[in-house]
Order: structure tokens, then sequence, then C-alpha cells
């Protein structure tokens, strides 16, 4: 939940206002997609990947917005049905008798089940927004820019300086060797 408070801290320290801001899949969360759709900033934050499967998983189905239904690979749609408070989900379910002839229920239901539901997380419009904003080309440049610059920062903090944990005490302290690590590398460091 750190994203829009972090962002926010850069432009404060700097008076500088970043054009975008671009996080791995450690920060998708709800509150920081939420952050990332307030600011004026233009946020481009990695999605947790799924291993690959030879099922029908949930982000196989596409939402239809005006109707308010999701569409499965097999052109059925599931309709909402309720909001389960207790966990802020959205539950959609297509009808029995579309799965129950369809040609790919094996990889879409397991066969104790008679009809296909999706539990849809409050936030999943803003995910489907983000990954909409992932696949622009801009999206793509933000995240090809971000391997290189700031994982080989963690690297050399960590194999060439050694920093694998601070020698002075306090909070004060570990300002201070970052700080002076941070400044090693800067002189170093060089713009994707």
């Amino acid at each position: 939940e750190q994203f829009g408070p972090m962002v926010e801290q850069v432009m404060e320290n700097t008076d500088f206002k970043p054009q975008a801001s671009v996080a791995d899949a450690g920060y998708e969360s709800a509150d920081n997609l939420r952050w990332a759709e307030a600011l004026e900033v233009e946020a481009y934050i990695a999605q947790q990947q799924r291993p690959p499967s030879d099922r029908i998983e949930p982000d196989d189905f596409e939402y239809d917005a005006e109707r308010d239904e999701f569409i499965c690979p097999q052109g059925k749609r599931l309709e909402f049905k309720r909001f389960r408070e207790d966990r802020r989900q959205r539950v959609y379910r297509a009808s029995a008798r579309d799965c129950g002839g369809c040609a790919r229920r094996a990889e879409c239901l397991s066969p104790r089940w008679k009809r296909r539901e999706l539990y849809v997380a409050e936030h999943a419009g803003l995910r489907r927004r983000m990954k909409r904003r992932l696949q622009t080309a801009d999206g793509a440049q933000a995240m090809h820019c971000r391997g290189p610059t700031v994982e080989p920062a963690f690297g050399v903090l960590k194999s060439v300086l050694g920093l694998r944990q601070f020698l002075l005490r306090g909070l004060q302290g570990a300002r201070v060797e970052l700080t002076l690590a941070a400044a090693w590398q800067a002189t170093g460091a060089a713009a994707c």
C-alpha cells in the first residue's frame, strides 16, 4: 500500500512531477491500483503472472461493461448474480444448460460442477485497465526500462558493495550507509 505515498513523497522531495512511475508486481494491490488511477502521473504496475495452464482461467473471460456480464471463450454469457459482502466480490454465473453441452467443459469445470461461476474482486476493473495500459507501446517500454535500471541497482548494492546488512546502528545509521551507497551508484548509473 506504499505506491501512492512513495510517488507523492518523490514529488514533494524533488518538486518534480514524474511523467510516469513504474512498479513491479509486488505493488499490485487494490489500494495501489486506486492510487495509480488517482495520481496525475502515468503509472505502470506489473501484474502477478499465473503459471500457464491448460484450464480456462478467469482472465480468459471477456467483460461486457455495458451489460455487466462476462463472456466465456465459447461465447456464452455469465450474468451477475450477487455481491459477496464478506469477500468484496461480484459473482457471475453461467447457465447449467450452456455449460452442460459445452465442448470445452472439461477444461473449464471440475466434474462435480454444473456451471461456471466467476468470483470477481471489487478492483478487477482497475486490474483490467492496468493490464491494457501495460499492453500499450508506452507500457511495454516502461516495463522494459525498469528491469535494467532498477534490478541491477539492488544487485550492485548486494554483490559489489556487499550491502547485505547495515553496519551502523539505528535508522539514522542505515540512512547514512544507504545514502553513501546510492551516491556511489548514481555516479555510474546509465538511464534507459
